[in-house]
């Protein structure tokens, strides 16, 4: 109504004969906030002082949510357990709050910790992430505290592994890989899916590649490299795509020729990995990364193709070899590299009967082996 809202004139009769309103005054723009909350106030039957101080509470809890960081890991874990709240909106609110620490803790957190090496606070971020998921067990996961989970659980196999505990780092990664392969039945053509899974069969792959049966490398590093291939095909442009699919492929291609010993099917998986990559890179780490397939392809496809195929493999590898020469004394890594390569490159050229004209990056010819024979019996 029109009027002093604190006189009476504003009233209607049949309101006042009931008490004095509590009324909130909206003519002045810088006074609208007040007024609301004075509304509020009624409503909840609290008075103004005490609502205000729940407001002020709520955003002081949930700017302590957002602080936590690795310096304050043990402190902030404490709010992980309080999320049993009476009203079901503010139980769903704390709810969010728990998974949004933990997928923070998760992701920027553990980058920080994993560069200070802050192995308590590891183990409190793990505490805090078990506790939460624990919390949910017997319950069928949404997506994304699944994919959470799944995250959690790959890193925890890796640390797992660091630890020497190889039993616990295998089962984690195991579950991690179960956890993203449910979540691509749900949804097979989610990009944040698919790239979580190439992670998750690489780790299981890992485990046996490094402590065995490598037989079972292979399987998971084909879903490794299957997944890969659908990331790409479907969202070309998410980071990471094409690498992770060249990756894959050079997984395989050195299980075949160091541990399965079957050059042919490692020359297929090198020449897939070449392919996977930008033909012409401009910079330096992509121009190392493409020389290095070209060498791993060369070193299979010696082992049994045909000298001609070998030296055409070379000459198609050298025009890289001779641009990486302009960044010689860039990094150990391309001396290194260089070195081989160019050894590799002169033998191939003296047992295919082509001319050299590099050793080692040295610009000169090399002198003879003991006398022409297979590109296998050098290699």
């Amino acid at each position: 109504g029109e009027g002093d809202p604190d006189s009476s004139e504003c009233y209607p009769p049949a309101l006042l004969a009931l008490g004095k309103p509590l009324a909130a005054d909206l003519r002045a723009p810088r006074d609208r906030r007040q007024a609301v909350v004075k509304i509020a106030a009624a409503v909840l039957g609290v008075d103004v002082d005490q609502l205000v101080g729940r407001v002020r509470k709520r955003e002081a809890e949930r700017r302590r949510w957002i602080a936590i960081g690795a310096s304050t890991a043990d402190a902030g874990f404490v709010g992980l357990g309080i999320v049993a709240f009476t009203m079901s909106q503010q139980a769903e609110r704390a709810n969010d709050l728990a998974r949004a620490n933990v997928e923070r803790l998760l992701t920027d957190t553990r980058k920080e910790m994993d560069e200070i090496g802050l192995m308590k606070a590891k183990a409190a971020v793990h505490n805090a992430a078990k506790a939460y998921f624990d919390g949910k067990a017997g319950r069928r996961l949404n997506s994304k505290d699944l994919f959470l989970k799944a995250e959690w659980l790959r890193q925890e196999g890796i640390d797992a592994y660091k630890r020497g505990e190889k039993e616990l780092a295998v089962a984690q990664r195991q579950e991690g890989y179960a956890a993203t392969a449910e979540l691509l039945e749900r949804d097979p053509d989610n990009p944040d899916f698919l790239f979580s899974h190439t992670q998750s069969a690489y780790w299981v792959g890992d485990y046996y590649l490094r402590e065995g049966p490598t037989e079972e490398t292979r399987k998971p590093w084909e879903a490794y490299r299957d997944t890969a291939e659908h990331l790409v095909a479907i969202a070309p442009a998410y980071p990471g795509a094409g690498l992770e699919f060249h990756y894959a492929n050079v997984n395989l291609g050195i299980l075949a020729l160091e541990q399965e010993r079957d050059p042919r099917e490692a020359a297929k998986s090198f020449e897939a990995a070449l392919k996977a990559l930008d033909a012409t890179p401009t910079e330096l780490d992509a121009k190392l990364n493409l020389s290095r397939s070209h060498l791993q392809y060369v070193e299979a496809l010696a082992q049994f193709a045909p000298a001609a195929d070998v030296v055409a493999a070379v000459q198609a590898w050298e025009p890289l070899l001779e641009d990486l020469e302009k960044s010689r004394g860039a990094s150990d890594d391309v001396e290194f590299h260089l070195a081989n390569a160019w050894n590799k490159v002169s033998k191939v050229r003296y047992y295919g009967g082509v001319p050299s004209g590099h050793t080692a990056g040295s610009g000169r010819t090399p002198a003879a082996p003991d006398g022409p024979g297979t590109l296998t019996s050098v290699w």
